[in-house]
């Protein structure tokens, strides 16, 4: 069961989704023009029961307020909101998962989250040209799907092998349920290696 609570800033209130497992910590952040609905299936599936999820609806998104003040839609808006909600839930030392705008508030907001236990960030393009890659993914050599729905397997791959690629301009797209698929073994591969 999924617990919500309003958050109030001074540009307006956020709406915090709270799975019911009490794990170790991930926050969820979603992309622009969706919301926290994009992480039901961790909150209310087998990962929400053992970890504590949180994933927040950003200011005019979801169940959150429309901002008061157009500069909370920028980045460090969107940033500085996150780390309020984080020292206020207790979330300081989480892992923090930010998917497409989700990721690139979590780069703005990583220098003042200092105590996270790391960053997962996906759909977010790189700043950097060309991307270092290498360095910004884990390798996740055993990785693979022969369940996709969509005939199409979720990338086997090293980080050397993505950074290739993407100097090659080689990267293939991924539907997305192997994308979501690849994300959610992604958090249990870290939550695997944390332990």
């Amino acid at each position: 069961m999924t617990k919500t609570t309003l958050y109030h800033t001074p540009s307006g209130a956020l709406a915090v989704h709270q799975s019911a497992g009490d794990g170790p910590p991930i926050v969820l952040v979603h992309g622009n023009s969706s919301s926290a609905r994009a992480f039901s299936r961790q909150l209310e599936g087998s990962l929400g029961r053992r970890r504590r999820l949180v994933a927040i609806d950003l200011l005019g998104h979801g169940r959150s307020e429309n901002a008061s003040d157009p500069a909370a839609y920028l980045l460090p808006g969107h940033a500085l909101a996150l780390v309020a909600i984080a020292g206020n839930f207790g979330l300081d030392q989480a892992l923090f998962v930010g998917w497409s705008l989700g990721g690139h508030i979590l780069l703005e907001a990583a220098k003042d989250l200092p105590r996270a236990r790391g960053f997962a960030i996906f759909g977010a393009p790189p700043v950097g040209f060309p991307p270092a890659m290498a360095e910004a993914f884990l390798p996740l050599d055993e990785l693979t799907d022969d369940d996709c729905d969509d005939d199409q397997a979720v990338p086997t791959q090293t980080a050397a092998d993505i950074e290739q690629q993407a100097r090659a301009g080689e990267i293939e797209s991924m539907c997305g349920g192997c994308l979501a698929k690849y994300v959610v073994r992604l958090l249990d591969r870290i939550a695997t290696l944390e332990a």
